[in-house]
């Protein structure tokens, strides 16, 4: 069953712009949405399986070790928020219909 994830991260507002550029250099051909918010970076996966997710997991924590510096703490936790849930339905296709008046 597909899974939807999504990371929160708080950068320091110094270093915001060079955390967003080694995220995107890291994504390459990203299969995530990143997307900025109220100067905070989110990150959306949809991907095949919890499988795939835990396989991912070491990888991600090893490039956030590396670049946890350019964060602020965002919960007792730590420096990102994250979740992951099963995909029960999604849309069959987007449609975008845009009216010019």
């Amino acid at each position: 069953m597909k899974t939807l994830g999504v990371i929160r991260d708080k950068q320091k507002p110094a270093l915001y712009n060079e955390f967003l550029n080694a995220l995107l250099k890291e994504s390459g051909d990203a299969t995530s949405f990143i997307v900025g918010k109220d100067k905070e970076i989110w990150e959306f996966w949809i991907n095949a399986s919890i499988e795939e997710v835990s396989e991912a997991q070491p990888e991600s924590i090893t490039w956030l070790d590396k670049h946890r510096h350019m964060l602020q703490e965002i919960t007792e936790e730590g420096h990102t928020e994250s979740w992951t849930g099963l995909i029960f339905a999604e849309p069959k296709k987007l449609q975008h219909k845009f009216r010019i008046a």
